[in-house]
């Protein structure tokens, strides 16, 4: 009777793992479109600037380095995420529905959405990006103005399912 109650314990321990959503890759400030391939469990964007973002899984989260000495932490808080950028800039990421609502510590609010086999962001500064998958990672192409196209937006990809 006790193997019989450990072993439903541990299966439904493991099935909770498993149901629990993985926070989503934050990339915060990238500029123009960009290109994301999967390396290893990982990620690594490319922008049409120059800059390369390399996301690797840390934890229960991701950290995030930027090619120009940037960093930033995101991890799993409540139904969400928070990430940390070593520039002082914090994002905080809450699903509401099917969309992904992220604020920056600087006012800027970003809407995500599904659509179709990717996403569409838009945020309060004008600018909206579509993100969409290619293969094993995805292309996210940037329209839209921005009061200030210098400070980039909030990039958001779909963490990779568990296995």
């Amino acid at each position: 009777m006790k193997a019989v109650f450990i072993a439903l314990f541990a299966a439904t321990v493991s099935l909770q793992a498993q149901d629990r959503p993985v926070p989503p890759v934050i990339i915060p400030n990238v500029q123009g479109n960009a290109t994301t391939t999967k390396f290893g469990s990982g990620y690594i964007t490319r922008t049409s600037d120059g800059q390369t973002y390399t996301t690797t899984k840390f934890g229960n989260g991701w950290v995030t380095r930027g090619s120009d000495g940037q960093s930033s932490t995101t991890t799993k808080f409540g139904n969400g995420a928070i990430t940390r950028s070593s520039s002082g800039q914090t994002v905080t990421t809450t699903r509401s529905g099917s969309s992904t609502i992220s604020r920056t510590s600087d006012g800027v609010t970003t809407t995500t959405t599904r659509f179709g086999n990717g996403t569409i962001s838009r945020s309060s500064s004008g600018t909206t990006t579509t993100t969409s998958q290619f293969g094993s990672g995805y292309i996210s192409r940037q329209g839209g103005s921005t009061t200030n196209r210098s400070q980039g937006t909030v990039r958001i990809i779909p963490a990779p399912r568990p296995r």
